[in-house]
Parts: structure tokens; C-alpha cells; sequence
């Protein structure tokens, strides 16, 4: 997909589909530990192919500790707390590794995920008829 759209007389925006492939498994060392590994593959045309290595470790699926690298470009660490079955808080510092890092200390990440469709474990009154 190839979409080129004019923002000015002298400007253009040119638009290339990216194409992702995630491959990942949840390995249940004990009741409280889950090792996470997975892989992200991204793909966009003209450029070269680049991988994301994730490697988190779940602790009661409640905290989430975990590294990841980007191929050629960046190495970060992240850490997860789900404050109940709706919130979930996050941090991550990302180092470059490219000759960017001279500007600047590596960048931090802060984030708010809420889930909309929180469900509960109701009876529903038609199942009696």
C-alpha cells in the first residue's frame, strides 16, 4: 500500500504500509511465575527488516518485569502493575544504541491502560425460564 497525498505546493506525505509478525509463549514456571518470551518482526518497504526481542517475567499476573532490544537500535526495560482487573500502570527507560545517543540519556515512558469492558461473573436471569 503506497498512499502519497500533497500537504503543500512544495511538501508531500508519502505513506508505507507496514507489515508486523508477533510470535510469543507463555511459559508457567510455578503458581506465581510465567516467563514470557516473544519476538516482533516489522517490515516496511525500502527499509530493513527489524526485530523486537522481549523477555518479561510475570509475577501472580499482577507485576510484569521485563527487558527488550530492538535490532541495531535500542535496548529498554519495563515494568507493569495491574492495580486491579480494569487499570494496569507502566514504566520504561529506552536506551539507544544508535549514534543518536550522544543527544541525549535515553528516554522515559509512562502509561495509563484502562479496559472499557470490564466483565463480571453474573447469572443471567433468562438462563431460568
Amino acid at each position: 500500500l503506497n498512499l502519497t497525498r500533497s500537504l503543500s505546493s512544495n511538501r508531500t506525505f508519502n505513506y508505507q504500509q507496514p507489515f508486523y509478525f508477533l510470535l510469543g509463549y507463555n511459559l508457567k514456571l510455578n503458581n506465581t511465575l510465567t516467563l514470557i518470551p516473544s519476538v516482533l518482526f516489522k517490515k516496511v518497504n525500502k527499509t530493513p527488516l527489524q526485530a523486537d526481542f522481549n523477555l518479561f517475567l510475570d509475577v501472580l499476573e499482577k507485576v510484569k518485569i521485563g527487558a527488550s532490544y530492538r535490532t541495531g537500535e535500542s535496548v529498554y526495560g519495563i515494568l507493569q502493575v495491574k492495580l486491579n482487573s480494569q487499570f494496569l500502570v507502566g514504566y520504561s527507560y529506552d536506551y539507544s544504541l544508535t549514534s543518536f545517543k550522544q543527544y541525549h540519556n535515553g528516554s522515559h515512558e509512562v502509561s495509563v491502560r484502562y479496559i472499557f469492558e470490564y466483565k463480571t461473573n453474573t447469572v443471567d436471569v433468562k438462563s431460568f425460564e
